[in-house]
């Protein structure tokens, strides 16, 4: 059976408080989760977090500041929108990969 990896952008507790029993599910059925925290929220130290850390194939993170920046910058309202014009997208596209290669983009399958 071919193992697929999930990952989720998380804010807030509300968010996690959510979206961890469909991570526990994903885990539970042997699936790769990774989780980016975009907000300051202490998943150290939360008790949700910590539950699913007990599994090798979860993994929790910040965004970095540099992140964020990008996020702003890149994927905001405006931005997502021409996305879908073909030529401005393509090229947003590979901006994204020469400025800030980043592990993410490329193998994104959900985001929360």
């Amino acid at each position: 059976m071919m193992s697929h990896k999930y990952l989720f952008h998380l804010n807030t507790y509300n968010d996690v408080d959510h979206i961890t029993p469909v991570i526990y599910k994903f885990l539970s059925k042997g699936e790769t989760v990774d989780v980016v925290f975009l907000s300051d929220f202490d998943y150290e130290n939360d008790y949700r977090i910590n539950f699913l850390a007990q599994y090798e194939r979860f993994s929790a993170t910040r965004a970095s500041r540099l992140d964020h920046l990008r996020n702003k910058v890149f994927f905001n309202r405006l931005t997502r929108k021409m996305q879908n014009i073909p030529l401005f997208g393509n090229v947003l596209k590979i901006a994204l990969n020469m400025l800030w290669p980043n592990k993410y983009l490329s193998r994104t399958v959900a985001s929360i």
